[in-house]
């Protein structure tokens, strides 16, 4: 199965554990996106918001194949 993670903001250049096979696309669904959420650690974190503008998006195949592994993967950066 090919899995692809949806990324904007901080995730395309700090995305730490994150294992992408190939690089990101810029080519992505516009999506409303903003920074609306306070992190655990304090950062100011990008969330789907009603009412604002949308963006374009990027897109990057996971390195992983099975969905419940991308999913803890994702969630662990």
């Amino acid at each position: 199965m090919k899995i692809a993670y949806i990324g904007w903001g901080s995730l395309i250049w700090k995305q730490g554990s994150l294992k992408l096979r190939g690089i990101w696309q810029s080519d992505g669904p516009y999506l409303p996106v903003e920074f609306a959420r306070v992190s655990q650690d304090g950062r100011l974190t990008l969330v789907l918001c009603r009412g604002v503008s949308s963006v374009q998006t990027l897109w990057a195949y996971a390195e992983e194949e099975n969905l419940n592994a991308a999913q803890i993967m994702f969630k662990q950066i």
